[in-house]
């Protein structure tokens, strides 16, 4: 038996506002503060022999011009799934006109893939059947599989936010791989087809101390769609010895509409200092693996830290004594 074709889909996030640059290129430099650094983790199937590990790091800046800003940074991704290897290197830069209380901000995002297979792959001809067990010393009539790959890519997107006082939303969309880079190890021509997203959150004040924050995102790649849904209960804190500002957890859900429901969530995060926000999220099995996983999915862990400059001291010119 041989394998005929390989195709993969894009990593996933449950805390997809936790990673601004890889969900849409126009969240580049739009944050309240001068630049800003994020990380996420997230460990996934471990109750397998072999868990899918993806990370994903940025930084960008913040350009003010006047009433309108700019950004621009630079996002890594890098993802293990079962002798995949995936590396992802990305400049993003984005230009945020605003409009009264609404933002319209447009991003674009150019970098390189490099994708390599493990040296500890087999193949399907590969199986012992004395043992039991796959032998990568059996000889293959896979072999002309290349062992790496790489290519340029293209990614955009548009956000529109708003700011009203007590509820601030935000609704954005974005497209990865508009390129249709070549992906094959087999050397076609195998094309990438590009994953569109949508996504929208809002911050809702309804009281003092209390907010809500919904957090939606639909997206399609390769035939295969994921939808998140969720919604963070937050609680600000009054002044701490500790500086830590607000709380927040909240339940959400993962389906792909084909099929039945993926996963049942659970989020948490804090604020501390009013610029450093920390959170993690676990992820239960409910889908037709779940006799398999014992409702054990996936563990993530992000932060972002926004950095402010200090206000400005007020400089006293004295005038000239007559």
């Amino acid at each position: 038996m041989g394998v005929t074709r390989v195709t993969a889909q894009d990593i996933h996030f449950t805390q997809f506002f936790a990673s601004p640059l890889t969900l849409n290129p126009a969240h580049s430099g739009l944050f309240d503060g001068d630049w800003r650094v994020a990380g996420i983790y997230r460990n996934q199937w471990r109750s397998f022999r072999d868990p899918i590990n993806s990370m994903a790091g940025s930084f960008d800046y913040k350009f003010q011009m006047q009433k309108h800003s700019a950004g621009a940074g630079l996002v890594v991704v890098s993802d293990n799934t079962n002798g995949l290897n995936v590396l992802k290197i990305y400049g993003s830069g984005a230009f945020h006109l605003k409009m009264g209380k609404s933002t319209l901000s447009f991003g674009l995002q150019l970098g390189y893939v490099r994708k390599t297979l493990g040296d500890d792959l087999t193949y399907p001809d590969q199986f012992n059947i004395d043992s039991g067990y796959f032998d990568g010393d059996l000889t293959t009539g896979d072999a002309g599989i290349k062992s790496s790959l790489g290519y340029f890519d293209m990614n955009a997107g548009l956000i529109w936010s708003g700011d009203f006082g007590k509820f601030k939303p935000e609704i954005g969309i974005s497209a990865f791989h508009l390129t249709f880079p070549k992906e094959s190890f087999f050397g076609e021509d195998d094309r990438l087809e590009p994953r569109p997203v949508v996504h929208a959150k809002a911050v809702w004040d309804v009281l003092p101390k209390f907010y809500l924050e919904p957090q939606v995102l639909f997206m399609s790649h390769s035939g295969a769609t994921d939808f998140i849904a969720g919604l963070n209960l937050g609680f600000r804190l009054p002044e701490n010895a500790i500086k830590l500002n607000s709380l927040y957890i909240g339940p959400y859900f993962r389906e792909g509409f084909e099929t039945a429901p993926n996963a049942a969530m659970v989020a948490a995060g804090m604020t501390i200092n009013k610029n450093l926000q920390l959170g993690a999220a676990y992820d239960l099995n409910i889908s037709e693996l779940r006799k398999a996983t014992n409702l054990r999915g996936a563990f993530e862990v992000y932060f972002i830290y926004i950095h402010k400059k200090n206000p400005l001291d007020i400089i006293q010119v004295p005038c000239e004594r007559l």
